[in-house]
């Protein structure tokens, strides 16, 4: 068995790597890949385009990561591929929402 191997994501047509690259560390917030700095986005890029050409097609986000800084990187990563080279998954359920408030009088 190899990280590598592509099993079905229970009934469906789906086939992912057994091993996939989750996004929180490359979002450039804390846990990042080296706790003492961020990751930069060209590193997170590099990372992800480098698991992909190892074999790895299962990758995990959120938008919580980094506050959409994860997705923003996948999407850089990603962009020109072949839609079916890939899986990409992603959780909903939280809403980040900007509110101004007034200065105080």
């Amino acid at each position: 068995m190899r990280a590598t191997d592509k099993v079905a994501i229970g009934m469906t047509a789906l086939r992912v790597s057994r091993l996939g690259l989750g996004g929180v560390a490359l979002s450039g917030a804390p846990p990042a890949t080296d706790p003492h700095q961020t990751t930069s986005a060209a590193e997170a890029v590099a990372i992800i385009q480098g698991s992909l050409a190892l074999g790895l097609n299962y990758l995990d986000t959120a938008p919580m990561y980094g506050v959409g800084q994860s997705e923003r990187r996948y999407g850089q990563a990603l962009h020109g591929r072949a839609r079916d080279s890939y899986v990409l998954s992603t959780k909903i359920g939280r809403v980040s929402m900007q509110t101004t408030r007034a200065a105080p009088r």
